[in-house]
């Protein structure tokens, strides 16, 4: 399921640029700043220097999703 909606979101992730104090949501004081577009924090490189790099933001995704947070 998770698969689902990540691959939707890489497909369709460009609303435009976002204001980071408007992206910090009321409910959470877990905030982590990725300095990438939206599409490069979830999106792989097409050729990539290292092989075992990721996007920034998968990492801090699956990180919180194994602490339930």
């Amino acid at each position: 399921m998770a698969a689902h909606w990540l691959d939707r979101a890489a497909r369709f992730a460009g609303d435009g640029v976002v204001p980071e104090a408007s992206a910090k949501g009321f409910w959470t004081d877990d905030v982590v700043v990725v300095s990438a577009t939206h599409r490069a924090m979830i999106e792989a490189p097409d050729c990539p220097a290292d092989p075992e790099d990721q996007p920034p933001a998968v990492a801090i995704v699956l990180d919180r999703l194994q602490r339930g947070r």
